[in-house]
């Protein structure tokens, strides 16, 4: 999840939502501040064993790094919200930092607040400003250092459109974008990672690397 703009002060009880997933048996994470500015969360099923489950908040309020221990078989994701813009460059540095926290071939979901081509993954009949892109160089250098992709794009080829996000001004629908995706390793990774397969834009499918392929009990999907 993102955007959860969770304010710890709004609530009498340390850990409230952790505490109502709890009760209800899932296992949850959610980032903290005072503010309730931005914010992410991973939520998980309930048979996945909570003591197989390890988050960490690797920039805070923005990004979780969360590993998932399943049939001896790890499964590294990062769960991010980008900045909405890039005023003093706070958006390219957010990619700059992930690019260094990550491990490589770390799949990262989440909103990152850019279209990765305007070309395909952009829609603006009526635009009268240029689109605030800003950051995605530093976007796509973290994804060449950390040897990942768009899955997405690439298995539905250039003519395939989605957008995760639309805008309405005055009842008119003004914009529409894919800033929301999972970014997943290239097969050319150097790091050994559990079979992973996109199944949508914000979808994969993987498999524990000690299963063989059509042992049903072994997929899983996240």
């Amino acid at each position: 999840m993102q955007e959860t703009h969770y304010n710890s002060r709004n609530y009498s009880l340390p850990y409230n939502y952790e505490l109502i997933c709890k009760n209800r048996g899932y296992a949850a994470n959610f980032t903290h501040n005072v503010e309730g500015k931005e914010g992410v969360a991973v939520i998980a099923k309930a048979h996945i064993p909570p003591n197989s489950i390890e988050v960490s908040e690797v920039v805070p309020s923005r990004c979780q790094l969360v590993q998932i221990n399943i049939d001896n078989s790890p499964l590294v994701f990062a769960n991010s919200y980008a900045p909405s813009n890039n005023i003093a460059k706070i958006r390219s540095n957010y990619f700059e930092d992930l690019e260094k926290l990550l491990p490589k071939g770390c799949i990262i979901g989440g909103d990152f607040n850019i279209v990765q081509d305007t070309s395909i993954d952009l829609l603006r009949p009526n635009a009268r400003f240029p689109y605030d892109n800003g950051g995605w160089d530093k976007c796509m250098e973290m994804q060449g250092f950390l040897h990942l992709e768009d899955g997405w794009r690439i298995q539905e080829g250039e003519d395939a459109r989605f957008y995760t996000k639309r805008t309405i001004k005055h009842d008119i629908l003004s914009c529409q974008s894919r800033i929301d995706m999972v970014l997943t390793p290239k097969p050319t990774c150097p790091t050994p990672f559990p079979w992973v397969t996109q199944l949508g834009h914000d979808l994969v499918f993987w498999q524990g690397k000690n299963l063989a392929l059509n042992q049903a009990k072994a997929d899983h999907v996240g």
